[in-house]
This record gives C-alpha cells, sequence and structure tokens, in this order.
C-alpha cells in the first residue's frame, strides 16, 4: 500500500511539473527521470520528439546512457525510437545480465 501511494505522490509531482511554466527540456529530463523511477527495473531510457523541419527524432531527453547519444537521430521507423513513433506505442526493452559469458 506505501508503495502504491509514494507512486500516485509520483505521478502527482509529474503533474504539477507538466503544469509548470519550465523549459520543455527541463521538463523531459525530470519526466523521464519520475518515470524511470516508476518503472520496475527502469534504469535508462530516452525521449525523443520529431522535428518536422527535417523529418527526423531527436534525442531531448536521457537517462542511464552515456552523453554519446545526445546527438543521434532517427528517421521514423528507423532503430526502437523511431518503431515506437511510426507505431504509436511503448517499446520496453528487457536486457538479461550476460553472466558466464565471455
Amino acid at each position: 500500500m506505501k508503495t502504491k501511494l509514494i507512486k500516485l505522490q509520483e505521478l502527482l509531482d509529474v503533474s504539477k511539473l507538466l503544469n509548470s511554466s519550465m523549459n520543455i527540456n527541463k521538463i523531459l529530463k525530470l519526466l523521464l527521470k519520475k518515470s524511470l523511477e516508476l518503472i520496475d527495473g527502469g534504469d535508462a531510457g530516452m525521449i525523443s520528439l520529431y522535428n518536422p523541419e527535417n523529418g527526423m527524432l531527436e534525442i531531448k531527453a536521457y537517462e542511464g546512457v552515456g552523453d554519446c547519444i545526445k546527438d543521434l537521430k532517427f528517421l521514423p521507423g528507423e532503430s526502437f525510437a523511431g518503431r515506437a513513433f511510426s507505431d504509436k506505442k511503448l517499446i520496453f526493452i528487457l536486457i538479461q545480465p550476460m553472466y558466464g559469458r565471455p
């Protein structure tokens, strides 16, 4: 029950954040961080937005991965990000540890 109340409070905090007048990039970073806290096993993620000027998905927020992805861009349908955009569905990737493998 306590965990459910904590999650509800987190959702309320996110709602307040979305109604604030903060910079959109700051909002997306905080939204991603809070979302990952609410997902069991959620330790990495990214939010990309579609740029109609170049037809690309551009990464605006990321967590749990290195800065090497910050300038990546994807076409709709390309990679997991592009597929999620084209299919209008969330993609959750479960990566199993590879213990004992070289």
